[in-house]
């Protein structure tokens, strides 16, 4: 509702795991232990629509924005990491060429 708070707990690559404090409650309740709920994260982006070009546009952004996060707190990035981010590019690309625009193909690439 409008005045319920979000207390969070943790964060995954697609979503934030939270207890939602109803109502004026500021803070979760401890008994019975609240069942943490998964909220999406979405990288708010202008114009974003539904099509599947853009999800994974936001996807790669997302990914690239934690990635980054990750090397400022010293953990390096792996090769899996990487692989990961090049084949969201590599998907991207290829959307971009099936659907005529070869100039954001070219800025992908």
């Amino acid at each position: 509702g409008k005045n319920d708070t979000v207390w969070p707990i943790y964060t995954t690559s697609e979503n934030l795991m939270c207890h939602i404090c109803k109502g004026s409650k500021k803070y979760p309740q401890t008994l019975p232990r609240p069942i943490p709920q998964a909220l999406p994260i979405c990288v708010p982006i202008l114009g974003l629509t539904s099509s599947e070009s853009e999800k994974l546009q936001e996807k790669y952004l997302r990914q690239k924005i934690i990635l980054e996060e990750h090397v400022k707190q010293g953990m390096p990035m792996t090769p899996k990491d990487k692989i990961k981010l090049d084949k969201l590019i590599l998907m991207n690309i290829r959307l971009a060429c099936k659907g005529g625009r070869s100039v954001r193909a070219l800025d992908l690439s």
